[in-house]
């Protein structure tokens, strides 16, 4: 086998992996909240060119990291891990339990 050796993450790499935990369940809740509302802005997602999509998705994924960034220097790993699994849990009963996993129901 050939290749480098792993290391183990460093104290900085560990806390920005653990926001990127906690910020994609939140981020998916977020997205089924506004879909099941019928948030004005999904209507707007229907009429915008692709431009626009790839400027607004590219700003939202830019978003995303530089709130891991912050997020990881002043939130601990373990605050951050019981909040994303509190975080997930959340996500999972929207899902399964409220019956959000049927998109057709609109």
């Amino acid at each position: 086998m050939t290749g480098d050796r792993l290391r183990k993450a460093t104290p900085a790499e560990n806390g920005y992996f653990a926001g990127l935990f906690f910020f994609i369940p939140v981020g998916f809740t977020l997205l089924l909240v506004l879909q099941r509302t019928h948030s004005r802005i999904f209507q707007l997602l229907d009429i915008c060119s692709g431009v626009t999509l790839w400027i607004a998705c590219t700003v939202g994924l830019s978003a995303v990291f530089f709130g891991c960034i912050a997020w990881s220097r002043h939130v601990s790993v373990k605050v951050s891990l019981v909040l994303a699994i509190v975080a997930w849990l959340i996500l999972l009963f929207l899902l399964f339990g409220l019956g959000y996993w049927d998109f057709g129901k609109g």
